[in-house]
């Protein structure tokens, strides 16, 4: 004998029918902390702020199997526990940068890439300072190898003439445009006002009929 079904409010699967809910088990205790978040938020917070250790170590575990395969910790140790650049110890780095060291991706292809490579060959432990360092070497490439797009103008660096028009309006001048484009690029003013201005070479300059 089949047995009377409804569809769950929430999520509208299959469940038993006659439940006075309306919803199946997951949905249920979803609805029943919405409605209740005044009551449940400060037994939630009491229950984080004297099981703090707890969740931390349940995070740095979820975070070295999600991010790391499972290998941070071998890593650390590989490493003794000493930043690969600077020489930092763990301690140091609390110290100074009030934060643990890191585990890095040699390869780039970290957290936000889809595919990974988690092998200790390819880990490397470093401090906060220096792992800052190395991703903004990474992100000034990218965009100094996007500034070196060319097109078919006369131009040398287009792109950077097109930064800098792009910043003009009523109330922005060239040289003001220029300043925030070279604050933005992390160079000169004058580096970015000679390269607004450079040519192709004779070369390199597209023929004109």
């Amino acid at each position: 004998m089949n047995k009377k079904t409804q569809k769950c409010k929430g999520c509208g699967k299959d469940i038993s029918a006659g439940k006075e809910t309306g919803f199946c088990r997951i949905c249920y205790h979803r609805d029943y902390r919405k409605r209740n978040k005044d009551r449940i938020r400060p037994v939630t917070h009491k229950y984080y702020e004297t099981h703090k250790e707890e969740q931390k170590e349940r995070v740095e575990r979820w975070r070295d199997k999600n991010v790391f395969g499972g290998n941070s910790q071998k890593a650390f140790e590989r490493d003794g526990w000493e930043c690969q650049e600077c020489g930092l110890s763990q301690e140091q780095s609390i110290m100074l940068f009030n934060r643990k060291l890191v585990i890095h991706h040699k390869d780039g292809q970290g957290r936000n890439s889809e595919i990974k490579n988690h092998d200790l060959d390819n880990l490397i432990t470093l401090c906060p300072r220096c792992h800052g360092n190395i991703h903004g070497q990474e992100s000034r490439r990218i965009i100094c190898e996007e500034l070196l797009e060319q097109d078919d103008s006369e131009w040398k660096f287009p792109k950077i003439r097109e930064l800098v028009d792009s910043k003009m309006n009523e109330d922005m001048n060239m040289t003001k445009a220029k300043r925030i484009v070279a604050e933005e690029l992390n160079m000169s003013f004058w580096t970015i006002d000679g390269y607004y201005y450079t040519r192709k070479s004779a070369e390199t300059k597209p023929k004109t009929n």
